[in-house]
C-alpha cells in the first residue's frame, strides 16, 4: 500500500504520477488526499466548497465524525461512478468527502480534503480511515497478535453503540482497552459502566 499525502501529491508531475497510476492498475493499493496530478489523472474533479461539521462514514453508517472547526471543503464532484464506492460523505449536503476507487487490478482511497490539517497526526478529519483501508481496500497487516492494548477516548465515539465497537475491537484482535475517564459530559452520557 502506498500512502501519498496532498503535500508530496501536489509536487508530482504527470509524468510521476502516470507512473504511479500504472502501479496502481498493476494491483498496488493506495491512498491520496486533497487535489493534485494523481486525482486529476482518474478525472475526479473538486467542486464548490461545502461547510462541513459532520462527515457520514459509509462504511459505518451508524458513526458521525465531527470536525469542530467546520471547514470549507471541496467536494468530489465528478468520478467513474461505476467504479467508485462513495466512503465518506457531508451529513448535510450528502457531499461526497472520501471515495474508493477500482483501479485496473488496484484499489485507491481518495480523499477531498487533507488526512488532518488540525493536529497534523493524521486522523483528525477521517478517524475512521484505518476501518476503510481494511474493509475497502482489503488491505491486512503483515502480522497480527491478540495481546494489544488499546486507548479510547469516548468523546469522540459516543454515536456508536458500546456493544458494535466491542465487537469491531474483537475483530480487530485488542485484547484490552482503556477508556478514557475524562469524559463527563451530561449529553450525550458515556456509559461507563457497560
Amino acid at each position: 500500500m502506498l500512502v501519498i499525502p496532498f503535500p508530496s501529491a501536489r509536487l508530482l508531475s504527470n509524468s510521476q504520477a502516470g507512473r504511479i497510476l500504472k502501479r496502481v492498475r498493476d494491483g498496488l493499493c493506495m491512498i491520496t488526499d486533497g487535489p493534485s496530478s494523481l486525482t486529476d489523472a482518474n478525472e475526479d474533479q473538486l467542486w464548490l466548497p461545502v461547510r462541513v461539521s459532520s462527515v457520514t462514514d459509509k462504511l459505518l453508517p451508524d458513526l458521525h465524525l465531527y470536525w469542530a472547526d467546520h471547514p470549507g471543503v471541496q467536494w468530489l464532484a465528478s468520478f467513474p461512478r461505476e467504479q467508485s464506492k462513495v466512503l465518506y460523505t457531508d451529513s448535510s449536503s450528502g457531499a461526497p468527502l472520501g471515495i474508493l476507487l477500482r483501479h485496473g487490478k488496484g484499489s485507491m482511497i481518495c480523499l477531498a480534503t487533507s488526512f488532518d490539517s488540525i493536529l497534523g497526526q493524521g486522523y483528525s478529519r477521517f478517524s475512521t480511515l484505518g476501518n476503510a483501508i481494511v474493509r475497502g481496500l482489503k488491505c491486512r497487516p503483515m502480522f497480527r497478535r491478540n495481546a494489544i492494548d488499546a486507548y479510547f477516548d469516548p468523546g469522540f465515539r459516543y454515536d456508536l453503540p458500546i456493544g458494535k465497537l466491542a465487537a469491531i475491537v474483537r475483530q480487530w484482535g485488542i485484547h484490552a482497552v482503556h477508556a478514557a475517564a475524562w469524559y463527563r459530559y451530561d449529553s450525550p452520557p458515556y456509559d461507563y459502566s457497560r
